[in-house]
């Protein structure tokens, strides 16, 4: 594959300018120059065949990157690689494989012949695909499946894509150099990626409510979530030998007293909140008191990653005790659920390829025992297998195919609304069939649904999200994947070579380089490679230079001794809390009441008229944005040399007019230490009507105008950024102005030592998490919460939240905004009645990899709107362009 090697080596050396361009250089590489663009977009198999006979494959991504299917030119690069020597992991057999069953380590899909009904009830379908890996690699080779010998595997077809990788374990060799599929056959799509345990196992007759959850994001935060998460919290600290349960009680509750105090009412009864929690734990405490080798041998919070059924899950608790192993899954509600029991049977098969591995190493069988305690009673329940491991895998690769199609304009699949289809609804309690139907009305999955201008904005972007998340989820099955080490390293992800040095803190590694740019605080995965079937520990960075690294594992019962005698690999652990985010503020978005400010977004001046009782939606531009109407007046943009220009203005409010000469002169009275461009940006931005554009490069003072702003704004302020220095120099910003300002931080203080150096009081009243532990009650802190007039948070706080998605605020005001994609921006105005966007659009753009999230609101709507410059004396004054 040495002309693989080469093309990737040239892409690399001269990197294309886009991928229309890579997908010229890869037809100009398979043809020799000698068949011509055109030629090839009009008939692609000329170049399988004579004189050519180029690979289907790289045909295929020759293809796609010229009809610009590809959104980077990473994603062209990455189909390349395909090709390149691998060796990933495969299951570990229970036995010695048989003669006449085919394992394909991975291949990459090429045909799909979806299910055909042949004679009664019987179906066939079949794929063709390009083996990359094991003895086939370079092959390309067909199967077949019956619906009689394996209806899994034949109705998962249309959940492929084109070249979409899979593994494919127990084939039967066919006559025709092809294989077909028996009853052991299975299939995964990629592998590398991984599913939840939890969303499978809610997943096992049907994927929609877990799809709805996706789309939904965050979702609603309730009293009995947090109940849970607190009785977990506090199992733990039992598990490290805790004796006092009322004082561990009373240490952990401060980390939950915001989100209470944001989802309860007037009469919450904390009394018994604290009573039925310390009920749950006393119960607890007996199963601890009746079996106290727990503590001993316990690890908490055990992550499992698969990169061969690509599953992840996080094991409550995981004991060890000379050649058996205990698994314990702790559950807080009123019952042990069918789903409860399938989760623990999926944590078993995350440990399944770790527990062959050492009974293949020559250690002794190791028992493995699963249990469910119930925090209700104390009471355990063994598992009950109610599922079996083609179930499960059929779940999850049909959770990974929806993944996929939500990314996709033109999804090969799409959420399904049953319709309390009693052969899929029956297993679903009332409350989840109405929650369905619910959700299916409100994302307009029925199939007779009707398209509003709503929904469309909200589709365009859960796809543009969702796409950047499958690009953001491609950096964990890196991790995964041995092959790619070298690729971490180049990208500085990874550290290879790292040793414990047991003398020092713990837990101290040092390494010949530092390859990586990790910094104190990332969190990293410590593991010697195979990491299905190997020991892998989470930690946190806590110093780090060219030689040495301190880190955090926070394992019970884990010390230095674990890592003596061979060499780890440290690797960034990918976290991406942004897609999440985005969807819930989409969400939210979504079922919002139409108001000025959503027809403003969504980029009308008017209600949806009806015409004959029936909604009429205007059209989309080719963007995807609205066609503004004819009721859109024009606006005028002044620029530095007071000359106007026109364009249409998708703006559903008149410009407010500059202030008089007697009114600078007043406003200058109010803020001398600002000049008037900057006094007007501050007069209109607190008397627009929806919202106001503040643009102008730095320098020109956009910062300085915010706290005059914010002092003339009537009413609770939100104010906001994508990361947290930003948040924090708008609060610099107004304690500059003003010392004895008071704002309300989200997050500690710890955090934000500049903010807390020029603070003249407590800090713990500026900072909501060490407000919480000043207040220590739901009272006084839904008190505290309800008195701050300016809080301050990310964009990511605003769009998950509780307390910031259920307060109401008069203003929104968001600096920086040109570096946040349209979806965290909406986390934050829609919080607001009004809102005022500050940045300059000259700077970075969000960073993307999803072309359509690269423009942010701020952009959007300075092109179409009415911004103001701000200038500073000694700068030249901007000018639009």
């Amino acid at each position: 594959m040495a002309s693989v090697g080469a093309l990737i080596d040239k892409l690399s050396q001269s990197p294309p300018a886009s991928v229309a361009e890579a997908g010229e250089q890869l037809l100009e590489a398979l043809s020799g120059g000698q068949l011509c663009r055109d030629e090839f977009l009009n008939d692609p198999l000329a170049l399988i065949g004579p004189p050519y006979f180029a690979s289907r494959y790289l045909t295929q991504v020759a293809l796609r990157a010229l009809k610009l299917e590809y959104e980077t030119l990473d994603e062209v690069q990455a189909n390349l690689s395909a090709l390149i020597e691998r060796n990933p992991p495969i299951l570990e057999p229970r036995r010695e494989s048989l003669g006449t069953r085919v394992v394909l380590p991975e291949a990459k899909i090429l045909d799909l012949r979806y299910p055909v009904r042949l004679e009664g009830e019987i179906w066939e379908s079949s794929i063709e695909a390009l083996v990359t890996s094991g003895a086939l690699r370079d092959k390309e080779v067909r199967i077949r499946m019956r619906s009689d010998q394996n209806r899994s595997a034949c109705f998962l077809v249309p959940h492929l894509w084109i070249h979409s990788t899979i593994s494919a374990y127990n084939l039967v060799p066919a006559g025709d150099g092809g294989f077909a599929a028996c009853a052991e056959t299975f299939l995964v799509i990629e592998p590398m990626r991984q599913i939840n345990a939890t969303s499978i196992a809610r997943s096992l007759h049907c994927t929609k409510p877990q799809v709805d959850q996706i789309r939904r994001g965050k979702g609603d935060v309730t009293i009995p979530t947090l109940k849970g998460h607190l009785v977990h919290a506090l199992f733990d600290r039992m598990l490290e030998e805790a004796a006092d349960a009322e004082a561990a009680y009373r240490d952990l509750l401060p980390g939950f007293l915001v989100p209470l105090a944001s989802v309860t009412d007037e009469f919450f009864n904390e009394e018994a909140f604290h009573a039925d929690v310390l009920r749950h734990i006393h119960a607890l405490k007996e199963f601890i008191d009746r079996n106290p080798q727990l503590p001993k041998h316990t690890q908490l919070e055990l992550k499992r990653y698969s990169a061969t059924i690509g599953i992840q899950g996080r094991i409550d608790a995981l004991f060890r005790d000379g050649n058996r192993l205990d698994i314990l899954e702790l559950k807080t509600g009123s019952r042990i659920r069918p789903e409860d029991h399938a989760q623990l049977f999926i944590y078993r098969l995350l440990l399944s390829d770790l527990i062959r591995r050492w009974q293949r190493s020559g250690a002794q069988v190791v028992e493995i025992t699963s249990r469910l305690l119930s925090s209700i009673d104390g009471a355990f329940a063994p598992l009950r297998v109610t599922t079996d491991f083609y179930q499960v895998l059929d779940a999850r690769n049909k959770l990974i195919a929806m993944q996929y199609a939500l990314g996709r304009d033109r999804p090969h699949i799409a959420p399904r609304y049953e319709g309390f289809n009693q052969e899929i609804c029956g297993s679903c309690p009332s409350w989840t069939k109405t929650r369905c139907k619910d959700a299916s009305d409100v994302f307009g999955d029925r199939p007779d649904g009707s398209e509003t201008v709503e929904l469309a904005y909200f589709r365009r972007f859960t796809r543009l999200v969702q796409r950047e998340r499958w690009y953001a989820d491609q950096e964990m099955a890196d991790l995964l994947d041995d092959s790619r080490l070298q690729f971490r390293v180049k990208n500085f992800r990874a550290i290879c070579g790292a040793r414990i040095v047991p003398e020092s803190r713990p837990f101290t590694f040092e390494f010949e380089q530092n390859t990586s740019d990790l910094e104190p605080g990332d969190g990293v995965l410590i593991h010697a490679g195979r990491i299905s079937s190997t020991a892998t520990y989470h930690g946190y960075v806590q110093e780090i230079d060219t030689g040495r690294m301190r880190v955090a594992i926070p394992l019970k019962n884990v010390d230095a001794h674990v890592f003596c005698g061979q060499d780890w690999i440290v690797d960034r652990f990918p976290r991406d809390m942004t897609a999440e985010a985005s969807h819930t503020a989409l969400y939210d978005f979504l079922v919002a009441p139409m108001d000025g400010k959503k027809k403003l977004i969504l980029g009308t001046t008017w209600a949806l008229k009806t015409t004959e009782g029936k909604a009429e939606v205007p059209s989309l531009d080719k963007e995807g944005w609205l066609r503004p109407s004819r009721e859109c007046g024009e606006a005028s943009l002044a620029g530095a040399d007071g000359h106007e220009r026109s364009r249409l203005s998708q703006t559903p409010v008149q410009p407010t007019p500059f202030l008089s000469q007697e009114g600078c002169r007043e406003a200058a009275g109010w803020f001398p230490q600002l000049n008037s461009s900057q006094q007007e940006a501050i007069d209109r931005a607190v008397h627009c009507e929806i919202f106001h554009l503040i643009w102008g490069p730095p320098g020109t003072g956009k910062t300085k105008v915010i706290p005059e702003i914010v002092r003339r704004v009537e009413g609770p302020v939100l104010l906001g950024a994508f990361t947290n220095t930003a948040v924090d120099k708008m609060l610099l910003s107004l304690l500059d102005r003003d010392p004895t300002a008071r704002f309300l931080r989200v997050g500690r203080a710890c955090d934000s030592p500049d903010v807390v150096a020029k603070l003249q009081q407590d800090p713990a009243d500026f900072f909501s998490e060490d407000l919480a532990a000043k207040c220590r009650t739901v009272r006084a802190v839904k008190d505290a919460l309800r008195q701050a007039r300016i809080v301050a948070a990310t964009a990511h706080r605003a769009s998950t939240m509780p307390y910031l998605r259920t307060r109401a605020f008069e203003m929104a005001i968001v600096d920086e905004a040109g570096q946040l994609t349209e979806p965290l921006t909406l986390g934050l105005i829609l919080r607001a009645r009004r809102f005022v966007l500050i940045g300059d659009d000259r700077q970075l753009p969000p960073v993307v990899r999803a072309r359509g999230l690269a423009h942010s609101m701020f952009e959007r709507l300075k092109n179409d709107g009415q911004p103001y410059a701000p200038s500073d004396h000694g700068r030249v004054q901007p000018s639009f362009l």
